[in-house]
């Protein structure tokens, strides 16, 4: 049983991982994140505590379906920063 706790543990840590190092970069960029409720899940159907303390102790993860959705728009405002940056520099 522990090793079965572990893994889920670890891929937690996995996705806690990819969906800060997703959430960084589109705030970096000036990106408002989604909040698409496909694009997210959380670990809440664990959580046993008083419900009002429910917010502040879920964590939430962006769903395969957000971490590419994010990436899309991570790459699009990459795309019309350097095009931007190419007509600034070649003048036209």
């Amino acid at each position: 049983m522990e090793s079965g706790r572990y893994s889920m543990d670890e891929l937690r840590a996995k996705e806690r991982a990819e969906t800060d190092a997703l959430e960084q970069e589109a705030i970096s960029l000036g990106i408002d994140i989604p909040k698409n409720p496909d694009w997210w899940w959380d670990d809440g159907d664990e959580y046993s505590g008083p419900p009002d303390m429910m917010e502040y102790v879920v964590q939430y993860y962006l769903t395969p379906k957000g971490k590419g959705g994010l990436r899309r728009l991570i790459e699009r405002k990459g795309e019309r920063t350097l095009n931007g940056s190419e007509k600034v520099l070649t003048g036209s």
